[in-house]
Parts: structure tokens; C-alpha cells; sequence
């Protein structure tokens, strides 16, 4: 196999992972030796290997292979996020010696397939023996191979197949179904709620707005809220859900309708509050869908008084309980 010149592109890691990718390449081939790209000792007949992280928490690295007369291959590793670093690093390594050994392999299956004439001008096989096989880093006899020579160039090897990369940003439209006041009636609307998960941890944050409403009674009282809140939350995964237990702040405002059935006097009024939230949803995705389950509850500093001519008719409690149902759509 020839030398191979590694070259990552920007940002540059630090010196102590670009040593353990070039050493790991290096223990892994048969013949020759890989080099970084800072080497002035690398011949200048060497194969080049480029190196692509696509992101900066270095979760998929995109590795080419170019040998001098041009021929090409690549390939993708995905890794999951408790990876060591250097374990990374390493199997970079090991890929990069394997592409160039099935390069240089079906370059010397071409030249020797039935009708090609031999190459003068290569060399006769060295009669010395070859050095002695080197370690994997991991213990296992070298050289290592990650892939099959026979895969399309272009496939991605998936280290961990299991790991997809977590979703980013989303939108859910939901509808609320919850208690309302102190009669025991519910209230019914619906709702947005916007999310963002700024890493590759499971925390995000998260903006919501909602109107229900619990419909004129017998005794002429209806009543409106208008709610938003800012959550932060985390996804944790469980089998093929993901559970999101939430805590947020919101912002209350209650509206209030009373009309005498009797006298048909009409009088309204609101009231407006911070609330506490606790959540949990699970959501059950497919493709760039999901379905949502929530449940919500949130306490008021205080009670509510619903009044008619002076005189106490209703109130809302401090404590509500809300479940909802919804449509999320994963936008990145």
C-alpha cells in the first residue's frame, strides 16, 4: 500500500487526536505508512485522505481516499455521542488505511485481469519479508477493516445505526381538554407550542399559547383563559417513544361572562396571574411527524372569585389539571 498524507480539514483538533488518527492508520496497513499533512518527510507520490466533520460536537466524519492516478473512494461514520473522542479518531484512522488498501487492491485486480498488458515499469514484489503485523489499538491483531471492499463507496458505515441524529427544532398544534371551575366543569381549546433543542443533549425549551373555554351555563357564567408559558424540558427515550417532562412559568388571563338569566343584567370582568407548570408528553414519531400525549399541571398564587351583583357565583381554583392531544412536525 502506499503512503497516505491525512489531511482534516478546519477546525483543526488537537495535536494529541490527530496523532492517534495517523497511528491508528498507520498500525493497520501492511506496507507503508500514513503521515499528517504537516509531515515534510511524506513522499510526493502518497495517496491524500481527507477528513470532513460535519458537525462541531464531531458526531459524523466524511473520510476520502484519492491515490495518485485518481481514483476515489469515501465514506461516512457516524458515531454517538458518549464515543470517546479518540476511539473517533481511531476508527477515522482504521477507515482511511482500509479504503486505501481496497484502492490499491482493485487497481492491481484491473492490471492483472485477462487482456492487460503487465506494467513494466512496476517493480518486482520485494522478497523481504514484511514487517510484523502491528496491534490494533484495541488489542485486536491488525490490519483492521471497517467495511467491505465490496460496498458502494459512497454508503455510509454506521458505527452506531441506532444513534440518528436528534431533532433540533419543532411545532406542535394541540388540543386541550381540562378543569376549569369550582362547579366541576371542564374547559376545551387548543393551542401552539414552539420547541428548541439547542444541542446534542437531551434538554430544550419551549414557548406555548393556548385559549379555552368553558361555555355559558344555566346560571349564565361563561368563561375564556389565555395562557403562555416558557418551558424548559428534556427527551428521554424509551423504546420507540420519547418521554418529555417539562417545567414552565406562564401567564394567565381569565375572562369572565356572567349574565342573569333572570334580569338579564350582564356584567364581565378579568383576572390575570403567573402559574407554575409541571408536564410530561410522550410523542410517538414517524418520519418528520409525531404524535403527542400531554399532561399539564399548573398552580395560581390564588383562587379566582367569580361575582354577580356583589355576591360570589363562582371561582376558579388555584390547581388545574389539563390533558392534550396533538400533531407535532419536526422542521430541522
Amino acid at each position: 500500500m502506499p503512503a497516505v498524507v491525512v489531511d482534516i480539514a478546519p477546525p483543526e483538533p488537537p495535536r494529541a487526536l490527530t496523532a492517534a488518527l495517523v497511528d491508528a492508520c498507520s498500525a493497520s496497513v501492511e506496507t507503508g505508512r500514513c503521515f499528517g499533512d504537516d509531515r515534510a518527510d511524506a513522499p510526493a507520490s502518497a495517496a491524500r485522505a481527507t477528513v470532513t466533520w460535519e458537525t462541531a460536537a464531531r458526531l459524523r466524519a466524511i473520510v476520502r481516499v484519492t491515490l495518485p492516478s485518481s481514483r476515489t473512494r469515501k465514506r461516512t461514520l457516524d458515531f454517538a455521542p458518549a464515543d470517546e473522542e479518540a476511539e473517533r479518531f481511531r476508527a477515522v484512522g482504521l477507515t482511511i488505511a482500509t479504503l486505501a488498501s481496497e484502492l490499491v487492491q482493485a487497481e492491481e485486480t484491473e492490471s492483472a485481469s485477462p487482456g492487460t498488458a503487465p506494467d513494466a515499469t512496476r517493480p518486482p514484489p520485494s522478497t523481504e519479508s514484511a514487517p510484523p503485523r502491528a496491534e490494533h489499538p484495541t488489542g485486536a491483531p491488525g490490519p483492521a477493516r471497517v467495511g467491505h471492499p465490496d460496498r458502494d463507496a459512497a454508503e455510509p458505515t454506521r458505527l452506531h445505526p441506532e444513534k440518528e441524529p436528534p431533532r433540533r427544532l419543532w411545532a406542535t398544534a394541540f388540543g386541550v381538554v381540562g378543569s376549569a371551575l369550582s362547579d366541576g366543569t371542564g374547559r376545551y381549546g387548543g393551542g401552539i407550542d414552539v420547541a428548541l433543542r439547542p444541542s446534542e443533549g437531551p434538554w430544550f425549551v419551549s414557548a406555548s399559547g393556548d385559549v379555552t373555554f368553558r361555555g355559558r351555563d344555566s346560571a349564565g357564567i361563561a368563561a375564556q383563559w389565555k395562557t403562555v408559558v416558557a418551558r424548559v424540558g428534556a427527551v428521554i427515550p424509551v423504546g420507540k417513544l420519547a418521554l418529555e417532562p417539562t417545567f414552565g412559568v406562564g401567564f394567565e388571563n381569565l375572562d369572565a361572562d356572567v349574565r342573569d338569566p333572570g334580569t338579564g343584567r350582564r356584567d364581565s370582568g378579568d383576572a390575570e396571574n403567573l402559574a407554575f407548570h409541571l408536564g410530561m408528553a410522550a410523542e410517538y414519531s414517524f418520519g418528520p411527524l409525531a404524535l403527542v400525549l400531554g399532561l399539564d399541571g399548573s398552580r395560581l398564587p390564588r383562587r379566582t372569585d367569580i361575582f354577580l351583583k356583589d355576591r360570589e357565583v363562582l371561582s376558579a381554583p388555584p390547581t388545574s389539571v389539563a390533558g392534550a392531544f396533538g400533531i407535532r412536525v419536526f422542521l430541522e
